[in-house]
């Protein structure tokens, strides 16, 4: 019986529990008994040769008894077998097409086209839109019959890219989002924290100005200003309130005065003792006017 079993041959493909990676060195170990270098190549490696990215890793091995990790891991790919000799050419073909991609995009760059090449293709090779990227609109500049150079506009939807081909030259441009901080409120002036805060529905003063802890010394609380633009006009409309009597009595509705929520930017400036004037440009001369109040320094708002 022992004899047949000696004769068996099981070493076959249906056979096999576990197979040595290719990607590790068919040598001797050299590390101490016990040590677990050995274990980490081998796990390390058959990842690699899972994943299929050994032709895009590298390694580099610490000082110690670690860095024999180069006698054991598979360097490089030699997938032609075929060593240079000494009179060798060789030749590198010319790009026949590519197109280049600039914007809000991972990776910026020219990249060579392989037959036929879609709008999102090309986004997939530059990484991907950022996520600062407006992608509502993508604009093409392609060269047109050799005699000029026109613009197209891709309307999309979202990240929905619609199907566009790219032909060699095209340069394509991602444009980033330009309405930022739709839902801030700004505090300025005489404040420990001066700055951008979130605007929430229903908010008032107070839920940016908690206390007195929260405002520099000389302080004038008699006079602060609400500082508001009209997203239609784009004119500035100014609400004065006494900033002491929404600190002591939140609840005066008259004082702590709503803040409504505009797609432009709100601007809420608390300022210290000293007179103001506020500009307002009438074609080439300048007037004055004088709002009730003291305020700390000038303020410029178009009209």
């Amino acid at each position: 019986m022992e004899e047949q079993f000696a004769k068996l041959d099981i070493r076959k493909d249906e056979n096999i529990v576990y197979k040595r990676t290719d990607l590790l060195v068919d040598r001797p170990l050299s590390y101490c008994p016990g040590c677990g270098h050995g274990v980490v190549h081998r796990m390390l490696m058959e990842v690699i040769e899972e994943m299929d990215i050994q032709d895009k890793t590298i390694g580099i091995s610490p000082v110690g008894c670690s860095v024999l990790a180069y006698d054991f891991l598979l360097s490089g790919s030699d997938r032609s077998s075929l060593r240079l000799q000494s009179g060798d050419v060789i030749y590198v073909p010319i790009v026949q097409s590519m197109a280049a991609i600039a914007g809000n995009v991972r990776r910026c760059g020219l990249y060579e086209l392989k037959g036929k090449t879609q709008l999102s293709d090309l986004i997939k090779l530059a990484g991907g839109l950022t996520p600062s990227a407006w992608s509502n609109r993508i604009q093409v500049e392609r060269f047109i019959n050799r005699q000029f150079q026109g613009v197209l506009d891709i309307e999309s939807s979202n990240d929905d890219i619609p199907q566009f081909e790219i032909l060699d030259g095209d340069i394509v441009k991602i444009f980033p989002i330009l309405l930022k901080d739709k839902n801030a409120v700004y505090l300025s002036g005489n404040v420990l924290r001066p700055g951008k805060y979130e605007f929430r529905k229903g908010m008032r003063i107070n839920d940016i100005i908690h206390g007195y802890p929260e405002l520099l010394p000389e302080t004038y609380f008699n006079y602060a200003i609400i500082l508001r633009q009209n997203p239609e006009t784009f004119s500035y409309q100014i609400f004065p309130f006494n900033l002491r009597l929404v600190l002591d009595t939140p609840s005066l509705v008259s004082s702590n005065i709503l803040l409504e929520h505009y797609a432009q930017i709100r601007k809420l400036i608390v300022d210290s003792f000293q007179l103001i004037s506020f500009f307002f440009w009438k074609s080439k001369s300048i007037t004055f006017k004088i709002f009730n109040g003291l305020l700390n320094k000038s303020c410029f708002v178009p009209g």
